[in-house]
């Protein structure tokens, strides 16, 4: 396992967290879709 492969694993998965919280966040009100 290469690091630059690494670093786009935690990069994609930041991402996707971050784009998940809204949602958790407010469970009520969903901004997108």
């Amino acid at each position: 396992m290469t690091l630059t492969f690494l670093l786009l694993v935690v990069f994609l998965a930041v991402l996707t967290v971050a784009d998940l919280l809204p949602a958790i966040a407010e469970p009520h009100g969903p901004r997108r879709r």
